[in-house]
């Protein structure tokens, strides 16, 4: 390099962006950290992290010091270690905030000497920006420095003027919201999780747009509480808000108390801060699988009430995360409402679309079913689309079957029967369970439902009864596997016969598989039945099909197969 040579300002940002600076002459490195506009510091690289992992805070701080014109810093940090050289960064955006303080100071010093008015914004830096990045193994054991002592804080609190965005934040980096930092400006914060510091920091913002925070609502109301209340005749911090984030719910499907003022607080607070009818959107994350029963009326309604208080006209609604069970006894619930709101629409919509299994009667006895559906569950239910679902259980209803002479019939009168009639298909389901005390009208209607279907389990049913279910739901015209679950009859003395009668029974079916499950047998009589039946051939000799014996320690099972 030739004495005196001035370098190109594009070559001093590449010194001062790949952390080169002590190779250089202080001169050198000053103009390079004037010219610098974004300081990427990157843990993907070996010589990287090994570099910043190194460096000293204090040295961190003077290298801030010389970037007073710093727009943007990106941090990658290893995934699930956010507080990677937190330290560092945080000298460094602190270094930064005292070099912008002093040159602009400095600037208006000198135009006011000139009479002149200085044109020169306060601060700079836009944008703090934290990402993951999935490592190696191997490259994980060179990671250090994952849960370092930030610097002390200094009087006065340091000030980002002009920082709109922090975003990436998780856990790891709530020394972050510890530092005082003043950001009248910021818009946006974005976290992964709950960040419980955030308080102080979005408690300076006079123009939050979005709290983009996955955090339940007790947690959101923790933060949001810390804004300043507007002031009488005066718009409030959060009268721009257009968005909370996903507000995450923990067995609030579940359990009606939590349920009890779930999103009232939460409101309040929005509302005293300036944010009424400003969200553009709601966003629900389930944490825990629900089951969605009777508690999603109130679950819904509570959401409404959140929505007319703070949200758009028409704010779109998105439910992400498990559900278990979707059981559709709800829909025909005293506690259904006259007419739906908008909200309980979507939310019963998305859960269903969502649901990995469709019941019709679990814990029907928080509510008692009607006998005829309302226009509003019908209408309801013609909007339900259980995509995802691949299993139907219908259990603890009352039988309406006829006598057993006869087959079988839907009733019209049935509420279940009508929803499920306006339902649309279910294509993924393939097996379907048909439990003690049932309505085989809901069963069969169900069926009619299911073109995937393969396996229809039947429990605790007579045998008779049994085929009788089958027949109607057209076994016969459907390749698949029958199942019977039957508690072998007090005083059944030949187990041996009685099974084989069973099975000759359900063998009316022209099903590829039919398992009769004896339950109730000791271990007495699982030897008696083993010992009656030394090998497969005598078995299949009497029942002219082809046998497998299947067992384990509480039940024996029978499985017959067409040969």
């Amino acid at each position: 390099m030739q004495a005196g040579r001035r370098l190109p300002r594009e070559d001093l940002i590449l010194i001062s962006g790949f952390g080169v600076w002590p190779l250089f002459s202080n001169s050198i490195s000053m103009e390079a950290g004037a010219q610098c506009r974004q300081l990427d510091i990157d843990c993907s690289r070996a010589a990287d992290r090994a570099f910043w992992q190194a460096m000293p805070v204090n040295v961190a701080k003077r290298w801030g010091g010389r970037m007073p014109k710093l727009t943007r810093t990106w941090c990658c940090h290893p995934a699930g270690e956010g507080a990677w050289c937190l330290d560092v960064i945080t000298a460094l955006i602190e270094g930064h905030t005292e070099a912008r303080r002093a040159m602009v100071a400095e600037k208006r010093r000198e135009a006011e000497r000139r009479g002149e008015e200085a044109d020169i914004a306060d601060g700079s830096l836009t944008a703090i920006t934290f990402e993951a990045a999935e490592l190696s193994q191997e490259e994980m054991l060179s990671v250090g420095r994952i849960n370092p002592i930030l610097p002390p804080v200094h009087a006065p609190p340091p000030s980002l003027p002009a920082l709109t965005s922090i975003s990436g934040l998780t856990a790891h980096h709530r020394g972050i919201g510890s530092r005082g930092w003043r950001v009248p400006s910021l818009q946006r914060v974005q976290a992964h999780e709950h960040v419980d510091t955030l308080g102080p920091l979005v408690s300076s913002s006079r123009c939050l747009r979005a709290f983009d925070v996955s955090s339940t609502v007790d947690q959101k109301a923790e933060v949001l509480e810390q804004v300043p209340v507007a002031a009488e005749r005066h718009q409030g911090p959060l009268a721009n808000l257009e968005g909370i984030g996903p507000i995450e719910t923990r067995g609030v499907l579940f359990n009606l108390q939590e349920l009890d003022g779930w999103a009232s607080e939460l409101q309040l607070i929005l509302v005293a801060r300036g944010c009424c009818r400003s969200l553009r959107s709601l966003k629900v994350k389930l944490v825990d699988e629900a089951m969605v029963s009777h508690p999603v009326f109130l679950f819904a309604e509570d959401l409404q009430e959140f929505a007319n208080a703070v949200c758009v006209d028409n704010v779109p609604l998105t439910l992400t995360g498990g559900v278990g069970i979707f059981d559709l006894v709800l829909l025909q619930s005293a506690l259904f409402p006259p007419a739906s709101s908008p909200i309980l629409k979507t939310v019963l919509r998305q859960l269903a679309q969502q649901a990995a299994q469709v019941s019709v009667g679990l814990n029907s006895t928080l509510s008692t079913p009607l006998d005829t559906p309302t226009p509003a569950m019908l209408d309801l239910a013609r909007g339900l689309a259980f995509d995802k679902a691949t299993r139907v259980l219908v259990a603890n209803i009352d039988s309406l079957l006829q006598a057993p002479a006869a087959p079988p019939a839907p009733a019209p009168g049935l509420a279940a029967v009508a929803i499920i009639e306006e339902m649309q298909p279910i294509p993924q389901a393939s097996a379907l369970v048909i439990s003690e005390r049932m309505t085989a009208a809901v069963g069969i209607e169900l069926a009619s439902k299911m073109p995937n279907l393969q396996q229809l389990l039947v429990n605790s049913i007579p045998k008779g009864e049994a085929v009788r279910i089958a027949d109607a739901i057209g076994c016969d015209s459907r390749s698949g596997e029958l199942s019977l679950v039957h508690l072998v009859p007090a005083g059944v003395t030949d187990v041996v016969e009685f099974a084989c009668r069973s099975l000759r029974s359900l063998m009316q079916l022209s099903c590829e598989m039919v398992v009769l499950n004896l339950l109730g047998l000791d271990a007495a009589t699982r030897d008696l039945l083993e010992s009656a039946v030394p090998d497969h051939e005598q078995l299949a000799y009497v029942c002219g099909t082809i046998i497998v014996l299947q067992h384990d320690d509480n039940k024996l099972s029978i499985a017959h197969r067409r040969s």
